[in-house]
């Protein structure tokens, strides 16, 4: 629901490396003077003397000028590329290229629910389609592109209703992110009366629910101007009831005035809406804690911020299944049941391993656990008592997520690979088999070409850092690649394998093209992500740079040597 990186900072890291070339390219350009003005700055007992503080005040008329003359300082070099302009037409093509993909599914009503991107049309619409996937039978629910021609309106998020007649759907305009709640019926794409403004703001996101009986919906709501100072008017997230075909004035509050002021909420029902979790993150730090509606409007809360849950799912069978990291700080699969529906009644079922947990998705008889091994992910099957069931087969170095529950215990199931795009699978308990579907075309490009290596970094502590890197096969590993190099950590969040027709484009150019999974992030669990925090952040950043400077001294030596260490 949520965008992570709205109005916040975080540690990403990127670099170029044209590892062999001399640098000669920034003598060619007169780089405009930046005057020192030192601002001293006591911290902590820790003196800081800071140069250019003078340039973060974007509003002066000085640093406008100074942008300025950076920004046409860069014009100069950009324009000056003799490839630019076919690069320009390969990465508009690449782009608007008729790829069709759907994400984001809800199995409602018997039916799937999906948002589909089909390139040129700038937005992405609701669509709807038969339990069985056929794609020749999907309808669209509603199109932001026809609502909204000059291509500003986005969906949001959207929850059909148990029922699968209506849908609630959050839009916003101009990437504002701040979503007002429509209420559509499915069977004929009507707007219909109810209107519920300021559902979702980009400093915690939004989240709707509905009842049971699909007589009204949970949502989030942000303070109105006489409940809160200016200051805290996007924050103090509360969670409200709207009646269908009522007023918004007379909604009802539900739950949240006691949560902090950073609080971001996401409303889950259970598959037949009696029970209703709310999921409470303390800001993005990981904190996370649990409150449960019962069938009867009580609220208990499962778990507070410091319990150690990272994830909840309502199960069929009377349980709640969750991840946690409380004395396992790679995870463990725990379930406490419904009735007693608190930490202390937690038991193990799946103990924890020698790679992370990330996530548990309960079904009717079985649980599909996701595991992360440094970036790259498997799915690992359990019965319901933790007895181990296989794993779903998965390419190397690729992402693999559970996607909706359906009947029983098929899932939908989502695979990635640096190597393979987005693919949407069933998998069929039954049969024990992944079955591909038609919910995304393939591009029109491939990287047939191209490998995937898995090589490792140490950084300045001693710490070993994975480094993912795609390149053509041909690729003569002489010293002279130019590399680009990212990385990210902060918040938990892994750099998963991911598929981009941007390094179709670079590897088409001589490029080749590495993502280091440095600390910070959720690739290792837990301690990696506390690893690269507060004052531990510099890892994040000696990481990056031990990684830069193992393929500025690596890449040239023989592939056998170099890349499978």
């Amino acid at each position: 629901m949520k965008n992570h990186f709205a109005g916040r900072s975080f540690a990403t890291v990127f670099s170029f490396l044209a590892l062999g070339l001399p640098a000669t390219i920034a003598a060619a350009f007169d780089y405009p003077m930046t005057p020192k003005r030192p601002v001293t700055e006591t911290f902590h007992g820790v003196t800081v003397v800071d140069n250019y503080q003078w340039l973060e005040d974007d509003k002066a008329p000085e640093v406008k000028a100074w942008v300025g003359k950076q920004n046409a300082l860069t014009r100069k070099y950009l324009d000056s590329i003799p490839q630019r302009p076919e690069i320009a037409r390969r990465v508009e093509k690449l782009l608007a290229e008729k790829t069709v993909s759907r994400y984001d599914f809800q199995y409602r009503g018997g039916r799937v629910f999906a948002q589909r991107n089909a390139p040129p049309k700038n937005q992405s619409a609701l669509v709807v389609l038969p339990r069985n996937l056929d794609v020749a039978k999907e309808r669209i629910v509603l199109d932001p592109n026809v609502l909204d021609p000059k291509g500003r309106t986005t969906i949001d998020f959207y929850k059909a209703s148990y029922d699968g007649k209506h849908v609630i759907v959050s839009l916003s305009e101009n990437g504002s992110e701040v979503g007002t709640a429509y209420l559509y019926e499915v069977a004929t794409g009507k707007r219909l009366a109810d209107i519920v403004p300021n559902v979702t703001y980009p400093t915690a996101g939004g989240s709707v629910e509905w009842a049971p009986d699909n007589s009204g919906f949970y949502y989030t709501r942000y303070p109105l101007a006489t409940e809160r100072p200016e200051a805290d008017r996007h924050f103090y997230q509360t969670v409200w009831f709207h009646k269908v075909g009522t007023s918004v004035t007379t909604d009802r509050y539900v739950i949240g005035r006691d949560f902090p002021r950073i609080a971001e909420i996401e409303l889950k029902g259970s598959r037949d809406g009696h029970f209703l979790l709310a999921e409470v993150r303390n800001g993005d730090g990981g904190e996370i804690a649990f409150h449960l509606r019962d069938k009867a409007g009580k609220w208990t809360q499962v778990a507070g911020f410091a319990d150690g849950l990272k994830q909840v799912n309502i199960g069929e069978d009377g349980r709640l299944w969750a991840m946690s990291i409380k004395d396992a700080p790679l995870g463990r699969i725990v379930s406490i049941p419904l009735a007693q529906p608190t930490l202390a009644r937690a038991t193990v079922v799946v103990p924890e391993t020698d790679i992370v947990a990330e996530h548990v998705t309960p079904t009717r008889s079985r649980l599909y656990v996701q595991y992360r091994d440094g970036g790259p992910s498997a799915v690992r099957m359990f019965s319901l008592a933790g007895k181990p069931m296989g794993e779903l087969p998965v390419e190397n170095n690729s992402d693999i997520a559970i996607g909706e529950v359906l009947n029983g215990d098929d899932v939908m199931v989502r695979i990635m690979s640096y190597l393979t795009p987005r693919t949407q699978y069933v998998y069929e308990a039954e049969n024990n088999r992944l079955q591909p579907t038609k919910l995304n075309s393939k591009p029109q490009f491939n990287f047939s070409d191209a490998a995937v290596e898995r090589v490792f970094a140490t950084s300045k502590d001693g710490t070993k850092v994975p480094i993912s890197i795609l390149h053509r096969k041909d690729m003569q590993l002489d010293g002279n690649t130019p590399i680009i190099v990212y990385g990210y950590g902060g918040y938990g969040i892994s750099m998963a394998p991911y598929f981009s027709a941007m390094n179709r484009l670079w590897l088409d150019y001589g490029g080749a093209f590495a993502v280091a999974n440095v600390r910070g992030g959720g690739e290792y669990g837990e301690p990696w992500h506390q690893a690269g925090m507060l004052t531990k952040k510099q890892n994040v950043f000696d990481d990056f740079a031990a990684c830069m400077q193992f393929l500025v001294e690596r890449w040239s030596l023989v592939e056998t040597d170099a890349l499978q260490k």
